[in-house]
């Protein structure tokens, strides 16, 4: 009896330390993603009273109500503490922004003098920018093939260039060409040149980020896997920003929603 008991025990034990050694040796996975999506920044006042001029003659036709499509791309690191949870940290590059409905020029009345198939315009405002985050992830089920989690994150997304662009839409197609206008806001390399590197860090040229996601991954051979990472972010307002900066970079809350699409490597 004492026999049989000693070896049950030994052979869970041994059962244990092979499960130890499973998570020990997969407990690193680095990711590479990109990620399509929908974003809609509040930009409203920085457009009104943009330094390039045109911004209010635009508002004033058509407020940019509506979300743009964005991306995100970059690469990502998760660390395993257990064999449900894990933490990651990330760097990405991100687009984001908001457009206007279709409109004719001059708040809203079409024009006499307008081009043959002249089918209104719209605007659009994107910025770029880099973020830095870290967040957490729990499993909630996993077997030899597929992996299904849920997690949240925060951040810091620093802000790197922004423009300001109209199109013309043609009225029989509905293809859509450069207008008249384009506007660019200082990029943050711009507030470096002319001052120095932290610049734009003093001046509060950063927002900070909270996203909650899910993660789905197929495990493949090799310790290779592929991963769907639905992900919503909001992003503050610039922090700290002084008033005079409103004109010379787009100040405003965003949020996105973007599906990361990545290969990953566990080890």
């Amino acid at each position: 009896m004492y026999r049989n008991l000693f070896m049950y025990t030994l052979l869970l034990l041994l059962c244990m330390d092979v499960q130890a050694q499973t998570i020990r040796q997969q407990k690193h996975e680095i990711q590479f993603f990109y990620a399509p999506g929908l974003s809609k920044s509040y930009f409203d006042r920085s457009i009104m009273h943009s330094h390039f001029g045109f911004g209010i003659e635009f508002y004033e036709t058509a407020k940019p109500n509506r979300p743009v499509p964005g991306y995100a791309y970059g690469i990502l690191y998760a660390r395993k503490l257990s064999e449900k949870s894990k933490i990651y940290v990330g760097i990405k590059r991100n687009m984001v922004g908001q457009s206007s409905p279709v409109a004719y020029n001059f708040r809203g009345f079409i024009p006499a003098d307008t081009l043959p198939g002249y089918g209104g315009l719209k605007y659009q405002v994107l910025m770029w920018s880099y973020s830095f985050s870290i967040g957490y992830q729990r499993n909630l089920f996993r077997n030899d093939r597929f992996e299904v989690s849920i997690g949240a994150g925060t951040g810091i997304d620093f802000y790197d260039k922004a423009i300001f662009k109209d199109y013309i839409i043609q009225r029989e197609t509905g293809v859509t060409r450069t207008g008249c206008c384009i506007g660019y806001y200082y990029k943050s390399s711009t507030f470096q040149k002319i001052h120095n590197f932290f610049y734009p860090i003093k001046k509060g040229m950063y927002r900070a980020e909270i996203a909650v996601l899910g993660e789905g991954k197929v495990l493949l051979p090799h310790r290779l896997y592929l991963s769907a990472r639905p992900e919503f972010r909001f992003l503050t307002n610039l922090i700290g920003a002084s008033p005079e900066l409103e004109p010379l970079v787009p100040q405003g809350l965003v949020w996105s929603l973007n599906l990361n699409l990545g290969l990953g490597l566990r080890f």
